[in-house]
């Protein structure tokens, strides 16, 4: 398969949106089914998902110090932050990455929030951040 395919086949796993406090977000979102909110060391934020009724699911993260990657996003006031594509292998990763002229900006890091999957982040030519989590099965997350 040409990355051209392997692309257009990718799944949208979620969208991420960085906020200062999860628990307010949530009291403000029309949507309250969520995830069991997870302290993720890697990322130094709490994470969690809302279930939108759809196949994609909406990430919420919020950081917990300075160290986090996206603690000045938040303390611009955060919001869309990126999108996340299901993708089955490094491999297949590797060729998009490749193809696009991404710029890997992490390596693969276990996704505590998600089940202990890789996960990869890049960023596109024109600064578009794609986070991409690697399994060959499906995500789990903890709906507890």
């Amino acid at each position: 398969m040409n990355a051209n395919k392997e692309l257009n086949a990718l799944v949208i796993h979620h969208i991420g949106i960085v906020t200062k406090n999860i628990d307010s977000f949530l009291m403000n979102f029309p949507i309250s089914n969520h995830s069991k909110i997870i302290e993720d060391p890697n990322q130094k934020a709490l994470i969690t998902f809302i279930n939108a009724g759809t196949d994609s699911l909406i990430e919420l993260v919020q950081p917990l110090s300075q160290e986090s990657q996206t603690f000045l996003f938040s303390e611009k006031g955060g919001g869309y932050h990126h999108i996340c594509f299901h993708i089955s292998s490094i491999t297949k990763l590797k060729k998009i990455i490749k193809k696009f002229k991404m710029v890997q900006i992490t390596k693969a890091m276990p996704a505590i929030a998600m089940g202990d999957v890789d996960i990869v982040f890049c960023l596109t030519r024109d600064k578009q951040l794609i986070e991409f989590v690697i399994s060959e099965a499906p995500i789990f997350v903890d709906w507890e």
